[in-house]
C-alpha cells in the first residue's frame, strides 16, 4: 500500500497530468459547450437549467455512459473501440461463443457467498473505472485490467456448467 501510494503520488503529481489533460471525458471543449452552454441558453438560462445543464452533471452523466458501453456486447464482441490502431477492423475483444459462459459464470459467481468469488466479480466490474473517465471510452487499450477476469469467469461459468451437466441423472444424448 505504501509503495502503491508513492508510485500514484508521482504519477500524478507529474507529466501524466499534462496528458490525462488532454484525454478525460471533459477536455473536449466544444463538446462541454455543446452540451452546457448551448443547452443553458436553450433552456432560458434559468436556475433550474444550471442545475442540469452544468460540467458535474456533464461528467457524472457521460462517465455513466462510458462505463456501460465498456461491457456492451458491442465493444467486447462485435466492433471493439473506437481507436482502429488497437483494434482488429469489425471484431470485438473476446469471442461471442463465450457470452453465454461469461454471463452463467456472474450468476455463479454471485450464487456463491464467498469472499473469492465476490473479489472476482469487483476485479471484473472495477476494470471499467478508469478508462471511463477518457474521452475515447470505451478503449481496447485502457481495459487491460478486465483481460484476467473475462476468461477466468468465462472458464468458471463453463466448469460450472459442465459439472451441473454431469451430475444430472439425465442424459442429453437421448434427447437429440
Amino acid at each position: 500500500v505504501v509503495l502503491a501510494i508513492g508510485i500514484y503520488g508521482q504519477t500524478l503529481a507529474r507529466a501524466d497530468t499534462t496528458k490525462f489533460s488532454g484525454i478525460h471525458l471533459l477536455s473536449d471543449t466544444s463538446f462541454v459547450h455543446e452540451q452546457v452552454d448551448k443547452l443553458r441558453i436553450h433552456h432560458g438560462l434559468s436556475p433550474l437549467s444550471k442545475v442540469f445543464h452544468n460540467k458535474v452533471f456533464l461528467g457524472v452523466n457521460e462517465f455513466a455512459k462510458r462505463y456501460v458501453r465498456s461491457y456492451s456486447p458491442e465493444f467486447l464482441y462485435f466492433f471493439g473501440g473506437g481507436n482502429k490502431a488497437h483494434n482488429i477492423p469489425n471484431f470485438g475483444n473476446a469471442y461471442l461463443v463465450e457470452l453465454p459462459f461469461l454471463l452463467l459464470g456472474i450468476a455463479f459467481l454471485i450464487s456463491k457467498k464467498s469472499k473469492e468469488h465476490a473479489l472476482l466479480l469487483i476485479w471484473f466490474f472495477l476494470s471499467a473505472l478508469a478508462p471511463s473517465i477518457t474521452r475515447d471510452a470505451p478503449h481496447s487499450a485502457r481495459m487491460l485490467a478486465i483481460l484476467p477476469s473475462l476468461p477466468i469467469i468465462t472458464a468458471y461459468g463453463f466448469k460450472e456448467l459442465y459439472a451441473r451437466w454431469k451430475n444430472r441423472s439425465v442424459s442429453f444424448v437421448g434427447l437429440i
